[in-house]
């Protein structure tokens, strides 16, 4: 067999038909976003709801409202109170309700037994002939504070002015401007004396001591020895007042 010269001066090119390709890497498989299946969130099914609070014929009302970010519930007036968010789904909001409900159905029947327990002491008062005070206007309820701040604390009050609290606050001192705010739902014409009596001490305490230490219920018994008593007392009035 003859080679050209040429033939060692150029390489034999293969066949580009013929030459056998090197095997491409196995890629993985591209999920379709839109083939992908979401399963929705499991909520658990809801406790049962307590047969006292069925019982006490205790009615209830949903209300949905665009501004609410969570659920929540309170009892006004004899009545369950519960706000939802109103983008919510439908069996969403089902779940909260019935959880709200036990929540709620507790916290109803400790009400009922503090204001039995309540009751029980103010008619044992009753019975005692307890004094009551008559306090309507900011005058009457002024001259009433100063007063009792001569005879005990002598208390750097600067001022007396009434509020419309009626959440917890029955009344409530400002240190920094030395004025006292006594919520009008405290005030009545049969206001029970000692309770009342009690409610000004304390905020009057505060001004020797600004924290409900030891020290600070020292201060409250030296002028109200059954200070627990006529606390309980003041609160059932103030519950009762806003009723």
């Amino acid at each position: 067999m003859q080679l050209s010269f040429l033939s060692f001066l150029v390489p034999n090119k293969a066949n580009p038909a013929t030459e056998a390709e090197p095997p491409k890497p196995e890629s993985t498989p591209v999920k379709d976003a839109r083939a992908v299946r979401v399963e929705p969130k499991k909520i658990p099914p809801p406790k049962p709801i307590p047969t006292r609070f069925l019982s006490t014929g205790l009615p209830v009302v949903v209300e949905d409202s665009p501004r609410a970010k969570r659920a929540s519930g309170r009892i006004k007036e004899n009545t369950a109170v519960i706000t939802l968010p109103m983008h919510w789904a439908k069996r969403v909001k089902q779940h909260a309700v019935d959880e709200l409900m036990i929540k709620l159905s507790h916290v109803h029947v400790k009400q009922q037994r503090f204001l039995s327990t309540m009751e029980a002491l103010q008619d044992e008062d009753s019975a005692n002939g307890a004094e009551t005070l008559s306090i309507q206007t900011l005058a009457e309820l002024t001259m009433y504070v100063h007063s009792l701040n001569a005879s005990t604390f002598k208390a750097p009050l600067k001022g007396v002015r009434m509020g419309r609290s009626k959440v917890s606050h029955l009344a409530q001192v400002n240190l920094r401007t030395g004025v006292m705010t006594v919520s009008c739902y405290c005030l009545g014409e049969a206001i029970p004396a000692e309770a009342f009596r009690y409610l000004i001490l304390h905020e009057l305490a505060h001004f020797q001591e600004a924290n409900h230490s030891k020290r600070f219920w020292a201060l409250v018994a030296r002028y109200c020895p059954d200070y627990k008593r006529q606390r309980q007392l003041m609160r059932l009035y103030f519950q009762k007042s806003q009723g």
